[in-house]
């Protein structure tokens, strides 16, 4: 995860004896929603996932690896939506403590 939001790494492995030879890091710049997981293999190079945003619900997505363009929603959890203008967006913080270094989320307050 960076910056709060996830990535996707492809890795070309050819030979189950041998290390990945390509590594390739997808983000939301690639058209992929804020979060996402759970990703299922489609034909060719499309890629199913569960995915969404602080204002947008969960939902079941497919992206194409070769065009990279925006993620298409198959199905949502719901109807519900909401202006990003009103939901914070959380931000990676990292902070020292006696113990060493901690990490959290920081929400930023909106106001519309």
């Amino acid at each position: 995860m960076k910056d709060g939001k996830s990535v996707m790494l492809i890795a070309n492995v050819s030979d189950s004896n041998t290390a990945a030879s390509d590594i390739i890091e997808y983000g939301s710049s690639d058209g992929l929603p804020m979060m996402f997981g759970g990703l299922c293999p489609g034909e060719g190079d499309d890629v199913y996932f569960i995915g969404g945003s602080p204002s947008k619900a969960s939902s079941i997505y497919k992206w194409n690896i070769q065009s990279k363009g925006e993620a298409s929603i198959l199905a949502c959890s719901s109807e519900l939506s909401f202006d990003d203008d009103l939901i914070s967006v959380p931000k990676q913080v990292e902070f020292p403590t006696t113990l060493g270094t901690a990490f959290g989320y920081y929400y930023a307050p909106k106001n519309g």
